[in-house]
C-alpha cells in the first residue's frame, strides 16, 4: 500500500494556497480545518490521517494531505466539499479561537515544513 499522501486542494482555498506571503496563515488555517473536519466528520475519518504537508507541483505550497491507513474509498471528494462548506458556514471567531488555543509561530512552522520537504525530496 502506498504510504504517501493524497493532496486535497479545495476550491475555497485556491486563492491563498500558492501565495508565499500567505503561507503562515495558510498553514494555521489548514490546522484549524483538520480540527474542524474531525469534529464534523468524526468516524468517517477512521483509517485516515490528515496532515499539513508541503507540496511541490507547479510551484511549492502548503496543502492538506490524506494518508490512507487501510484500503477504502476515495475520501478526497468528501473532505474537499466539507472544507468548502466549513469555509462558508463557520464564523471567523472559530478560527480566532483556534489561534488562541494553539498559539504558535506559524512563520517558523511554515519554514520547518519547507525545510523538511527539502530534506526529503520526492
Amino acid at each position: 500500500m502506498n504510504r504517501g499522501f493524497q493532496i486535497v486542494e479545495p476550491e475555497g482555498l485556491s486563492k491563498i494556497l500558492g501565495t508565499p506571503e500567505d503561507f503562515p496563515i495558510t498553514v494555521a488555517l489548514l490546522h484549524w480545518l483538520i480540527e474542524q473536519l474531525k469534529l464534523e466528520l468524526g468516524a468517517m475519518l477512521d483509517s485516515l490521517e490528515l496532515e499539513v504537508i508541503w507540496v511541490e507541483y507547479l510551484g511549492a505550497y502548503p496543502a492538506l494531505g490524506i494518508r490512507y491507513l487501510e484500503e477504502r474509498e476515495d475520501a478526497a471528494p468528501l473532505i474537499e466539499s466539507t472544507i468548502d462548506r466549513l469555509l462558508r458556514e463557520r464564523p471567523v471567531a472559530s478560527f480566532v479561537d483556534h489561534l488562541a488555543r494553539y498559539p504558535s509561530d506559524w512563520v517558523a512552522f511554515s519554514a520547518r515544513l519547507t525545510a523538511r520537504s527539502s530534506d526529503h525530496p520526492g
